[in-house]
This record gives C-alpha cells, sequence and structure tokens, in this order.
C-alpha cells in the first residue's frame, strides 16, 4: 500500500511506516504505529495507536514518555519536535471510534516532556504538515 507522499507503509493506515516498540506504564511491552519525518524546520513524529494489536500503554497516556523516547533514540531535536496522535478510524458509527489527529504540545525541560496539551488536526493538515 502507498501512504503520504509515495511512502511504503506496513499496515492499513497510510502514516505507519513501522511498527515502535515501547516500556509502557510498569515497563508492560507496548507499540504503536510510527512514522518520522524530519526537515529543516520540524521533526513531525505521528505516533498511531494499534487498539488490540497493542498489549500494554495506550500512546494517549504515555505520549511524553513515547516523545523522550523516540528524540533521544533518533537523535532527535526535542525543540523541533510536532508530536502527532493518531487514532485510526474502527469503523463504527459512534464518533468516540472515528480517525483523528491530534498534535500534542509539551513543556521540555531540558531531560523530559511534561504537561501535554492537544489541538485537533484534520487529515489534510497533516498531509500538508508532511508536505513542508
Amino acid at each position: 500500500m502507498s501512504g503520504i507522499n509515495g511512502i511504503n507503509s506496513k499496515t492499513s493506515t497510510d502514516y505507519i511506516k513501522e511498527i515502535y516498540d515501547y516500556n509502557g506504564q510498569w515497563d508492560v511491552p507496548s507499540k504503536c504505529g510510527l512514522m518520522i519525518k524530519m526537515n529543516n524546520d520540524a521533526h513531525i513524529v505521528i505516533a498511531s495507536e494499534l487498539y488490540d494489536d497493542n498489549p500494554g500503554t495506550s500512546v494517549n497516556y504515555w505520549n511524553c514518555h513515547i516523545a523522550a523516547m523516540i528524540c533521544r533514540e533518533r537523535s532527535l531535536d526535542p525543540s523541533k519536535l510536532v508530536f502527532i496522535e493518531h487514532t485510526p478510524d474502527r469503523g463504527s458509527k459512534l464518533e468516540n471510534y472515528r480517525e483523528t489527529f491530534d498534535r500534542v504540545i509539551f513543556q521540555w525541560d531540558g531531560e523530559k516532556f511534561s504537561d501535554p496539551d492537544w489541538e485537533e488536526l484534520t487529515r489534510e493538515q497533516v498531509d500538508a504538515l508532511l508536505k513542508g
């Protein structure tokens, strides 16, 4: 399947480039979909919930830790981080199960992220960010 800007996806959602394994709350093995796109102005990270395929802590609950781990492991500049939580559509008529994108804005203290604040984005806004 071809994803955003021709990036080949490994799962059914356009925004997953790889599966990212992390230790969640209480070191429970957890995973999410992960796509990273870097340009001069931003390091865009999209972390996708995997629902039934994630045995542990959700992206939404563990976003500060995931953002810090990814910055550390991938040598990303925290001041350029654009962290987006992606919740894929669950194929339900219920509003809670629709696809969502939320930019998470953190406080950075030089070692860790804290105080997440969410800003809802549309798919079109995410596409525009990825195109640069």
